[in-house]
């Protein structure tokens, strides 16, 4: 009895295939599926996209801020978590050159592994070919903004001062990934090392 009902059914559901109303059914139910599929499929990759491009907006998968220096404590922890850091000080400043030309620039003070996200990119020469590096400039060194030369004359190894200190220009910043994301800050960039910080004497009273 039923070896019979399932032949019956075999044989009618062969005989409705072949009616057009199925056909159009099947057609729309596996365009549905492959339409969901895909949205689905396109969904999870731009969401990836844009988290691994704010990860690289931001140099770093997380950023904390604050006006008052961050505790040494706070940095140990991570670093025995096995959390990769980077402290930096950003703040505006005046910059001179051997002419006593002067210019208004962001300097950005680095300590540790930036970026931890991103790529940082140098030129020897205003425009030059570039170079992918890590980590802060040398003590006596400055990395210096491509936009700089056109309010201040400047030249690779070229001494300028900072504040109490003289440091030299020791490279060209091509490109800076967390600088596309402060789109406020119109001064060209300076990056120096954060052991410079102390003996420049720009953030005392």
């Amino acid at each position: 009895m039923m070896a019979t009902a399932w032949s019956l059914a075999m044989r009618q559901l062969r005989r409705d295939i072949r009616l057009s109303e199925y056909v159009v059914v099947f057609c729309a139910l596996v365009l549905a599926v492959a339409a969901l599929t895909s949205v689905g499929f396109f969904a999870n990759r731009v969401e990836r996209a844009m988290v691994s491009q704010a990860s690289t907006l931001l140099a770093a998968d997380l950023v904390a801020r604050s006006n008052n220096p961050v505790p040494d404590a706070v940095a140990a922890q991570a670093a025995q978590r096995g959390i990769r850091s980077a402290r930096l000080t950003e703040f505006p400043s005046v910059i001179l050159n051997e002419s006593g030309d002067t210019a208004l620039v962001s300097v950005k003070a680095v300590a540790g592994d930036y970026p931890l996200r991103g790529e940082l990119l140098l030129s020897d020469e205003l425009y030059g070919a570039t170079r992918q590096i890590a980590g802060p400039p040398q003590p006596g060194e400055v990395w210096v903004d491509s936009r700089l030369p056109g309010t201040l004359p400047v030249e690779p190894g070229q001494q300028l001062s900072l504040g109490d200190i003289s440091v030299a220009a020791s490279a060209f910043i091509a490109y800076e990934p967390d600088r596309a994301g402060d789109v406020f800050q119109m001064a060209p960039r300076v990056i120096m090392a954060a052991e410079d910080l102390p003996r420049a004497g720009l953030l005392g009273e």
